[in-house]
């Protein structure tokens, strides 16, 4: 039942506006582990009615999937998961969008780091009031050869993969830009 994709690569602009809404997002990161309707609106704080758009949107979009269905009284109730562990821009969304397009899902993907950032400022999880180190932010410009930029883009996803599979009492947002940029010499 916990048979995640590594990587789901995505074609469309529509598929990651299906995924981009704060709503969506903080649903399917609650389905990395398999869960009712029900137990994934508990989790949220919603009511499971207002849920319901929401996963549907997910499951139209091939994000969400039905991983099994157990008896509840006369009916079945579904369990759901994510489909897989990262999502990204497939090569088909790259030639057919362009850097047009990765503008869009980055201009997407930075909102919703900034959104979150903020709420857990403001909710006091990052800051000098906090005793423990539990936050780090960032803007490092280095001159590497191509190897060494190869080398550190992977180096990043392999760090992300290694804790991805975790189950700690943390729920952490890891969001990074890795990319070479116009010199300004």
């Amino acid at each position: 039942m916990n048979d995640l994709q590594e990587i789901l690569e995505l074609d469309t602009i529509e598929d990651f506006d299906a995924l981009m809404s704060a709503n969506r997002l903080e649903l399917a990161e609650i389905l990395a582990t398999p869960k009712t309707a029900k137990e994934a609106a508990e989790d949220l704080g919603v009511p499971v009615t207002r849920l319901y758009y929401h996963l549907n949107a997910l499951l139209d979009a091939g994000l969400v999937k039905v991983v099994d269905e157990r008896p509840k009284g006369a009916l079945k109730e579904r369990i759901f998961q994510v489909v897989a562990k990262t999502i990204r821009p497939s090569r088909l969304f790259l030639e057919t969008y362009g850097s047009e397009g990765m503008a869009e899902v980055s201009t997407m993907a930075f909102r919703q780091a900034e959104t979150r950032f903020g709420a857990a400022l403001k909710a006091g999880l990052i800051g000098a009031e906090t005793d423990e180190r539990t936050a780090t932010l960032g803007l490092v410009n280095l001159r590497l050869s191509t190897a060494r930029l190869h080398e550190l883009v992977g180096r990043l996803e392999k760090l992300q993969a290694d804790f991805a599979g975790d189950e700690g009492e943390h729920s952490v947002s890891f969001f990074h830009a890795t990319h070479p940029r116009k010199d300004q010499s």
